[in-house]
């Protein structure tokens, strides 16, 4: 992927609608820049989506940033990427019983 498009579909992103957010996330967990510098910014725009009322931009979300942490050799990146975590999907608990299995099969995959 290169910059103009991830640039394009970082400024479309708060526009869309719940689902089109998912969509644009999941497209960019699965192709991730590997250069360190866009994968930052792009952690760094995808964070407010962690805050989002809907469970499903919240996982979209955390997908992309699981798959920076396992990319980043810092520890103190991953910790401070973590302590922005960990809330939002201890929040999805206060959903229904099919968003709690969700979030605690995703939180066990992340331990």
């Amino acid at each position: 992927m290169n910059d103009r498009l991830l640039h394009q579909l970082m400024n479309a992103l708060p526009e869309c609608t719940e689902w089109g957010r998912v969509y644009i996330l999941d497209f960019l967990a699965d192709n991730c820049t590997q250069e360190e510098l866009s994968r930052e910014i792009t952690v760094q725009r995808v964070l407010p989506n962690l805050a989002h009322s809907s469970p499903a931009v919240v996982l979209s979300a955390a997908k992309i940033i699981t798959k920076y942490m396992y990319e980043q050799t810092s520890q103190e990146k991953i910790r401070s990427v973590c302590r922005k975590l960990a809330p939002p999907l201890i929040s999805l608990m206060n959903n229904g019983p099919e968003i709690q299995h969700i979030a605690i099969r995703n939180i066990n995959l992340l331990l």
